[in-house]
């Protein structure tokens, strides 16, 4: 009865182990995803941007995002909490916008949860 058991855990242990789907080498994780890095020049030349697009920009050290008519430069520094530059968007109030939550369903719909001070609340 003893060794039933033994065996009936050993298994169980065994069948939780699971295998890793990444392997780790001098470059880095695979499998990866990582933004095209591009000098700023580049980045003005990529033809039809669409609006969401992401490229690093490797003149201005900083993550840009197409907002629809603009490269906008995000943050430049990790330890800096606000956009560099200007922000990608906002709520509409003539006050600070925050941000709070960001979720995506299956259907590829992002809504983003958050409050703003003043007015504005029509462009919503």
């Amino acid at each position: 009865m003893r060794l039933l058991f033994l065996s009936l855990a050993l298994m169980a242990v065994i069948l939780r182990l699971n295998a890793q789907n990444v392997t780790i080498t001098p470059t880095g994780v695979t499998p990866s995803f990582n933004y095209p890095r591009l000098t700023y020049d580049a980045i003005l030349a990529l033809s039809g941007p669409m609006e969401g697009d992401l490229a690093y920009d490797l003149t201005f050290k900083c993550l840009r995002v197409y907002n629809g008519s603009k490269w906008v430069c995000t943050l430049s520094n990790a330890s800096d909490i606000s956009p560099n530059i200007t922000s990608i968007a906002s709520a509409g109030g003539n006050g600070y916008d925050i941000g709070h939550s960001i979720a995506v369903d299956n259907a590829g719909n992002v809504y983003i949860t958050g409050q703003f001070e003043g007015t504005g609340a029509a462009k919503l």
